[in-house]
């Protein structure tokens, strides 16, 4: 999908990362600071507008000119931004287009240095409101998104994301290093964009989400806060769940004994994940990729729905070689990285959550609760009898719009 930065610094550095990181992609650059007209006049329908904006693209003098506003200006200003955002996102819906819209980056220092906190509207309060505001805006546009710029530039070092001859030769306000840490952070955003993250994490057992082997060690397998090891398994585990969380289904594919597997999970006192938290599983002797076709058709979902993590290499070229459409993660050889590489691995970037992706996990179990229903009924038409089915037909407002707006992208079953 074409990418077009509208900015009102140069962002030609940008662009040029982008380009070398994604090189099919078409980039281009509207004119030089000329983001209000570039965003609001008619275009050709479809892309990406990311637009990239400094404080002083809205304060007259950036932050001296807001230190000088009265609180009750400095309110305004805000209230003027956020409208002419929203004027933004809506032209782009209009034009059939998407929207991506950068937060503002904090000050490294206040103008008032450690005074602005007493300023009712003070510049740091100021600008983490804008970003409020703005991502307010466009919660009602399903096509639109917020790049958090701000929080990217903070974590890359704020000194280095810029570099002040490059300000002053051409305003050209990203440094090299960090334009290329911005591309690949935006394209990772637009990806969520272009096709929709896994919905199933499928997870091994021993060396995964416990240290040493359940047939040989039992409820001794390592997890919990006792030992060193055993707190690098269990900050795993609260990660798995954090994307439980954020609707990713949870299941388990191990060769290993069943009985004893789930005596783990249901009994060690170090675990928090526990068996409940499945959406599936298979345990046995079976190779991973069968099983994981096995687990796919139980839910109903295919393939490329599914990441897989193992902490065995040739586990995981297996899967890759015999179900190309799995996500495979690259697994640190070290347990202590797990829960970071997890948190970063980007098989579950989601831009856009709803209260159903966050009830996926309990539709999951009531899933296997009208499976167990269904194997014990006489009849297929006493088991639909007995789900006592309601349809209510409605005219969607906005708060839906956005599962109406995933459901267009299901393929599999709609």
């Amino acid at each position: 999908m074409r990418l077009r930065l509208v900015g009102s610094f140069t962002l030609d550095p940008l662009a040029q990362a982008l380009g070398r990181l994604d090189p099919p992609r078409g980039i281009a650059v509207a004119p030089y600071g000329q983001f209000r007209q570039t965003l609001l006049e008619p275009g050709e329908p479809g892309g990406i507008d990311v637009l990239v904006t400094d404080l002083d693209a809205w304060i007259p003098g950036g932050a001296h000119g807001l230190v000088v506003l009265s609180s009750a200006d400095r309110v305004a200003s805000r209230e003027a931004l956020a409208r002419e955002v929203a004027a933004f996102a809506a032209a782009a819906d209009a034009r059939g287009a998407r929207l991506v819209v950068a937060t503002l980056p904090a000050p490294v220092r206040p103008v008032l240095g450690y005074a602005d906190w007493q300023e009712p509207e003070g510049e740091v309060a100021w600008v983490h409101a804008a970003n409020a505001a703005v991502a307010g805006v466009l919660r009602s546009h399903p096509s639109a998104r917020v790049w958090d710029l701000g929080t990217l530039r903070a974590a890359f070092g704020t000194g280095a994301a810029g570099d002040p001859r490059l300000l002053f030769l051409g305003d050209i306000r990203m440094s090299p290093d960090f334009a290329a840490a911005a591309a690949a952070d935006l394209l990772r955003l637009v990806r969520t964009l272009e096709a929709p993250p896994c919905k199933v994490l499928a997870l091994d057992l021993d060396g995964t989400l416990w240290g040493g082997l359940a047939g040989e060690e039992g409820l001794g397998v390592a997890v919990g806060p006792e030992s060193p090891m055993g707190k690098a398994f269990l900050a795993f585990q609260r990660q798995v769940l954090s994307l439980k969380r954020r609707g990713v289904l949870l299941a388990v594919v191990s060769k290993n004994d069943e009985a004893t597997a789930l005596e783990i999970l249901d009994l060690h006192p170090g675990m928090a994940l526990r068996r409940p938290d499945l959406a599936a599983w298979r345990i046995n002797w079976e190779d991973k990729a069968a099983n994981l076709r096995a687990i796919a058709a139980e839910l109903g979902l295919g393939l490329d729905s599914f990441a897989f993590w193992d902490d065995q290499p040739f586990e995981r070229e297996w899967v890759r070689s015999a179900c190309p459409e799995v996500r495979v993660a690259e697994v640190p050889p070290d347990p202590a990285r797990h829960a970071a590489a997890l948190a970063t691995w980007d098989a579950f970037d989601a831009s856009v959550l709803t209260g159903e992706d966050r009830a996926r996990a309990g539709q999951a179990a009531a899933d296997r609760s009208r499976r167990e229903l269904k194997a014990g009924s006489a009849s297929l038409a006493d088991y639909l009898r007995s789900l006592a089915t309601r349809v209510r037909v409605f005219r969607p407002q906005p708060p839906e719009l956005p599962r109406l707006a995933q459901l267009f992208q299901r393929t599999n079953q709609f």
